[in-house]
């Protein structure tokens, strides 16, 4: 433990001694925030796109297998469509699809960028805070309703349905649509999205029916006072993080450079005492950091509705992977300047991945596995593998959307069992190429 308690003092009096390391660790945060105090502080900004967030509760289930086959027999294109199979997916999701141009129905001139969500709360949430400038909630009987519009349509043009009224009966479609009147992007994104539910509907009808028509019933949705500055900046504080690996790299590089290492070794220290050492050093100065980031961000206007604390706690956690990360780097790159180089590098891929700067797409893996803090299920995202994701999304919802300790504790958990992984990948290569005799 002595050995450990030197090593950290030493490391430590390196960062506090360099002044480039100093400036990544105080300055470069604080600059980062205020850049983005400056580019998203406002309460709205301008859009070249619509951004949609979409629920799709759609029940493909409510279909019977044997109306394909029914409908086959009344050719429209949609059904040639390769990208979805309306009968099996559900109408829900091939809306989705043509909303993103993806496939044969051309429903709108629009570039539409989506995110969908799991839950209707979920939605409520990211168009308060503006993440999305509008939300649709796909109810459950959406592809239901369509065959009964199909059904009626069928019966206008030839007098005879296509399947048993008393099966399909009926309805009409209701489409909740919420947004905020106030927001400039909900008014100008609005008239596109009727647009393109009107399309939609006219190229699977092509007349109009009774049944099966599309009603919108919007909900006023009062925003909170976030805004994209609050989006942005609560997913910079991981990104932060990740930068801060460069300095744990850079320590052991110069480490290796002056032979520092090589005397460390023959003394015999263990491994684990210099790596302990390390980690102390690394936990004071990501503890000092987080308090830097969240006080900086508030400085200039954050807006958090979340405990900040609880966020910190978080974190401070994802030097887990942080270390695993630095250390990792330092085995294969000697050179302590070479080392942050690389880090500098993978930081921008690592930051996009984990949905510090936008939304990552869903990647479901298996459905219906993973609890989502309200009761539910969801599926195993590709994601929840990367703890830096993990971390992103738990100090995200904590700061905007005041989630407990029992809604972000999938997401916890994934950082804590991710982090271990990284770190331990990290050291099993650092020992065995620095720590090795022959090495």
């Amino acid at each position: 433990m002595d050995i450990a308690i030197k090593v950290f003092i030493r490391s430590f009096k390196q960062v506090i001694r360099s002044p480039a390391r100093m400036t990544l660790i105080i300055g470069f945060p604080i600059f980062f925030i205020l850049i983005f105090s400056f580019i998203f502080g406002g309460s709205g900004y301008g859009e070249t796109t619509v951004s949609l967030g979409i629920v799709n509760l759609d029940d493909s289930n409510l279909l019977q297998s044997e109306w394909e086959e029914s409908f086959e027999n009344v050719t429209d294109d949609w059904k040639d469509d390769e990208t979805v199979n309306p009968f099996t997916e559900g109408f829900g999701e091939l809306f989705i699809k043509s909303l993103e141009d993806q496939t044969t129905l051309d429903v709108t001139n629009s570039t539409f960028k989506m995110t969908e969500f799991e839950s209707i709360h979920e939605t409520l949430l990211s168009v308060q805070s503006r993440v999305v400038s509008i939300g649709i909630v796909i109810p459950s009987d959406f592809s239901l309703a369509i065959l009964s519009g199909l059904n009626a349509r069928e019966m206008i043009l030839s007098g005879q349905s296509i399947v048993d009224n008393s099966l399909i009966l009926n309805r009409n479609l209701t489409i909740s649509i919420l947004g905020d009147p106030s927001f400039l992007a909900f008014q100008t994104g609005l008239t596109e999205v009727e647009n393109a539910l009107d399309s939609f509907q006219s190229q699977l009808y092509g007349i109009e029916v009774a049944a099966g028509n599309f009603h919108t019933v919007f909900e006023n949705v009062v925003s909170t006072e976030l805004n994209q500055f609050d989006y942005f900046i609560s997913g910079f504080f991981t990104f932060g993080l990740i930068l801060t690996s460069s300095g744990i790299a850079g320590i052991i590089g110069e480490e290796r450079n002056y032979r520092t290492l090589e005397r460390l070794k023959l003394s015999q220290v263990k491994p684990a005492e210099y790596l302990l050492g390390i980690s102390l050093n690394q936990t004071v100065l990501t503890i000092l950091q987080v308090a830097i980031m969240f006080g900086a961000a508030y400085l200039f206007g954050f807006q958090g509705q979340g405990n900040a604390l609880f966020a910190a706690s978080v974190a401070i956690i994802t030097l887990l992977p942080v270390l695993g990360l630095a250390v990792f780097v330092s085995a294969f790159v000697p050179d302590g300047r070479d080392a942050n180089g690389v880090i500098a590098m993978l930081s921008a891929p690592i930051g996009f991945v984990s949905g510090a700067f936008l939304p990552v797409p869903e990647i479901p893996l298996i459905p219906n596995i993973v609890p989502d803090g309200s009761g539910s299920l969801r599926a195993l995202q590709l994601w929840d593998f990367f703890p830096f994701h993990a971390s992103t999304k738990a100090i995200r919802n904590i700061l905007l959307f005041d989630h407990s300790f029992q809604q972000i504790l999938p997401d916890l958990i994934f950082l804590i069992i991710g982090g271990l992984m990284f770190f331990g990948f990290g050291m099993f290569f650092f020992v065995r190429r620095i720590f090795t005799p022959e090495n």
